[in-house]
């Protein structure tokens, strides 16, 4: 659990709740990966940014946001107290494989 403490830099607390995903690589063009008209002639240059900033990218990083928001919130609040403690690393693998055809 991360405690908040006034004064402490907007910096230090980003990076405490930091949680990283895992890496995809270069994804095939499809209408969710692509990053932007720049991807049909300069697809080789930008196909490492498609997995942050292609349609795909939006839609995983914020299942990604939603579930970290959630158990942050389940360790808060009274309802939270019957919540599984085995449930984290379960809702964490949705966003883990999540796949373009859950995303479309």
């Amino acid at each position: 659990a991360i405690v908040f403490t006034p004064g402490l830099p907007a910096e230090s607390l980003a990076a405490a709740m930091a949680r990283n995903l895992p890496q995809l690589g270069a994804l095939e063009l499809t209408e969710l990966t692509a990053v932007g008209p720049v991807d049909g002639r300069y697809r080789r240059n930008t196909k490492n940014l498609a997995q942050y900033y292609s349609e795909f990218g939006l839609i995983r990083y914020r299942v990604h946001v939603e579930i970290e928001y959630f158990l942050a919130l389940m360790e808060k609040v009274p309802a939270g107290a019957t919540f599984p403690k085995d449930a984290g690393p379960k809702l964490r693998a949705i966003v883990e494989g999540l796949t373009l055809e859950q995303a479309a």
